[in-house]
């Protein structure tokens, strides 16, 4: 049987006291709602709804391409907002999901999605701490009805088997029965928890507290973020990532590590890929990269937008700033800045250099405090650096230029003009050594 998802996403979010919408709030990299529609994408239902204010339709159109939108004018309870969403629903079952509740996998979606005899089935879980949420009130095996706390007995209220929101409804039966609840209740709001009352054995599905957990406030948040960390983490360690101390790293968004990587401390990937035998130093941040092989990124270095072939060496405390690509076997150093530029394999910038908008070829040697001078405070020029040319230290390459193959750029020279193939270029004052007017002059 087919089945629609439907996220409800309308909530207000006031209790986070943060300008952004609740369900749009980072986690792990990506906005919150996102992992509960990727959870349900996973087991491929016939639809995806998500169900959210006006004032969002834009922001969620852009993030969520194939899902459609479902608008709910007034936030007048839960029933209301899948109200809102029947014109759209095709399905012959209706599972609902909340945009805020971010950790449940795609194994629990399977399990509440399984053919059902009955018209719904509910998720639950045990808890403890029960406070906040509707009381799941049990007949035999079934729930014979969810009392929502405000309007909860203090008998009632010791109940410890709670709603998580999630359902899984016939959609003829929830097409017939959703205009026969009522807001006569303390909060004169339409609940979707009323819909047990008119069913006949209403099954129920435990889940774990963690996986159900809700986000209300930022504390709510940092303990999903804590938790999802968690998950991912110990899914690449049983695939055989080495993660030195798996409490201080950071992943966010799509990452893909390979077996045989080595992680330390301190590290935040991102969007990333990173390859087989590749070493990342401490206090690095990789991002929106792609990484191969047997590279090492030594501490401290920021990457971003890059792609870094193998046997490459980076760092310490290298930034490679956007559109980076490094061909085989390059050694970027310390202190130094790239951005938009291309390394040719075995070329070296190994101390304190800045390189801008460079072509560079193969075994290029630039020296230590070596500028590209690639911006005149209007446009962004390029420098190319052919084959086996040297460039020395504290030299600046004023762009447009080009270095020609196996050329050699004196140390300090400033460079205005292109350098043919196996020449040595000299661009700096003479040199003139003047007897100081004192020195005869001694105490």
């Amino acid at each position: 049987m087919s089945f629609s998802a439907v996220i409800l996403a309308g909530g207000m979010g006031k209790r986070t006291k943060f300008p952004l919408a609740k369900v749009m709030l980072p986690l792990a990299g990506q906005p919150l709602i996102s992992h509960i529609v990727s959870a349900s994408q996973a087991t491929r239902p016939n639809q995806t709804i998500i169900v959210s204010r006006p004032d969002l339709v834009n922001n969620l159109n852009k993030n969520f391409p194939n899902a459609q939108i479902a608008i709910q004018k007034k936030a007048l309870g839960t029933a209301n907002a899948l109200a809102s969403a029947k014109h759209l629903i095709t399905s012959d079952y209706v599972l609902v999901l909340l945009g805020d509740c971010p950790l449940v996998t795609t194994e629990l979606i399977e399990k509440v999605t399984a053919p059902i005899e009955g018209n719904i089935r509910v998720v639950g879980f045990d808890t403890d701490h029960p406070t906040g949420y509707g009381r799941i009130l049990k007949a035999g095996e079934f729930v014979s009805e969810i009392i929502e706390e405000k309007d909860a007995t203090e008998e009632q209220k010791a109940i410890r088997c709670v709603n998580s929101g999630i359902f899984y409804i016939r959609s003829t039966f929830l097409f017939d029965m959703l205009d026969k609840i009522t807001n006569k209740n303390s909060q004169e709001e339409y609940y979707l928890t009323d819909l047990v009352k008119f069913s006949d054995q209403s099954e129920l599905v435990i889940a774990s507290q963690e996986e159900l957990l809700g986000v209300n406030t930022l504390e709510d948040l940092a303990a999903a973020e804590r938790l999802i960390q968690s998950r991912m983490i110990k899914e690449l360690l049983n695939q055989g990532v080495l993660i030195t101390d798996p409490q201080r790293l950071t992943l966010q968004g799509k990452v893909n590590i390979a077996p045989g990587v080595i992680i330390e401390p301190n590290v935040i990937i991102k969007n990333s890929e990173i390859g087989s035998g590749s070493h990342i130093g401490a206090n690095s941040s990789i991002i929106d990269s792609e990484i191969a092989n047997d590279v090492v990124i030594l501490d401290g270095c920021v990457i971003n937008q890059s792609c870094i072939q193998s046997g490459c060496q980076i760092g310490p405390m290298a930034h490679l700033r956007e559109k980076v690509n490094l061909d085989k076997n390059v050694n970027i150093g310390n202190f130094v800045e790239i951005k938009a530029s291309k390394l040719g394999g075995n070329t070296k910038a190994k101390h304190l250099s800045y390189i801008g908008n460079g072509e560079i070829g193969e075994s290029v040697n630039i020296g230590a405090g070596t500028i590209f001078c690639n911006y005149d405070g209007k446009q962004k020029y390029q420098t190319i650096i052919h084959d086996g040319a040297f460039i020395g230290s504290n030299s600046a390459l004023i762009a447009p230029v080009s270095i020609g193959a196996d050329s050699l750029v004196a140390a300090g020279s400033t460079i205005t003009d292109s350098v043919a193939h196996q020449q040595t270029a000299f661009a700096r004052a003479r040199q003139v050594n003047k007897a100081n007017k004192n020195a005869d002059i001694e105490s």
